[in-house]
């Protein structure tokens, strides 16, 4: 390993370090907090990158407001890219990432990725509202441990894998220099917990189709000749069955999204 690879550069106490596999420089600084931080300069060029180790050194010191910070950083984000800093909050990125989902995949999968933004935003609080670029490993961990503690590991590990495909499309962007969801790992789910399902049997459906009242008893029907979900056969037109020829078209909201699909299988399938 080459020396100058790892030696510090002391000036003003901010300082640059870099990793034997990066070429970028990472600037040192003492956080308000007292911490010592690091962040990615995204510049190969020395001058530049202790120019803003500098300058994050300069802002906790003088503790300056969001806005200045960023338009220091800004200034001198354009001078090493060309390009003005991208700026969002955690609120708003999670929502245009949630929009530019529509059409491309699942319902379901819709659903689940506005609960976990809405769940994150709550537990966040007023911190929903800041830059995305504050958003640390400890908030996604905490989160994480938040959703266990009133369910089961896998929730918890659903949501964490949800945070991981929206935070490492904003290091796509230019949002963010790394994925802090991708350094948190999943809970062991403990096998034993896991609870298996079996199918009903007879007795179990003829108690069910008893105790049903109205269209229930045709939906269990529908489910027990058909095998298909019930969010699959509730919204299914009356006019789509054939109980002449037995058979019936179902929609699957599934494979509607699936990109393997055909536009024939994407849109029904025969039951």
């Amino acid at each position: 390993m080459n020396i100058r690879d790892v030696v510090t550069y002391v000036v003003a106490m901010a300082s640059l370090r870099r990793k034997p596999n990066s070429r970028y420089w990472i600037a040192c600084f003492t956080h308000v907090n007292g911490r010592r931080a690091q962040r990615s300069t995204k510049t190969t060029d020395r001058r530049l990158a202790q120019k803003l180790a500098d300058e994050y050194e300069a802002a906790t010191r003088a503790r300056m407001t969001e806005a200045q910070v960023r338009r220091v950083l800004s200034d001198l984000h354009k001078l090493t890219s060309g390009s003005t800093l991208p700026s969002a909050s955690v609120r708003s990125y999670l929502d245009q990432w949630i929009s530019a989902k529509r059409g491309t995949v699942a319902e379901s999968t819709k659903t689940a990725y506005e609960a976990t933004a809405r769940e994150f935003c709550e537990y966040l609080g007023k911190r929903a509202g800041e830059a995305l670029v504050y958003i640390e490993k400890s908030d996604i961990a905490g989160f994480r441990d938040r959703v266990a503690s009133s369910r089961a590991p896998a929730a918890a590990n659903g949501r964490l894998k949800i945070l991981r495909i929206a935070l490492q499309q904003a290091w796509r962007d230019g949002v963010l220099d790394e994925n802090p969801a991708g350094k948190v790992p999943l809970l062991k789910v403990v096998r034993a917990h896991v609870t298996s399902r079996r199918p009903f049997a007879p007795k179990e459906l003829q108690s069910l189709i008893r105790a049903a009242d109205g269209d229930w008893k045709g939906v269990i029907l529908f489910g027990v000749y058909t095998g298909q979900r019930l969010g699959d056969i509730v919204p299914t037109p009356w006019g789509q069955s054939r109980p002449r020829r037995a058979n019936a078209r179902v929609h699957h909201a599934k494979d509607a999204a699936s990109p393997g699909a055909s536009p024939r299988e994407a849109s029904e399938r025969m039951a």
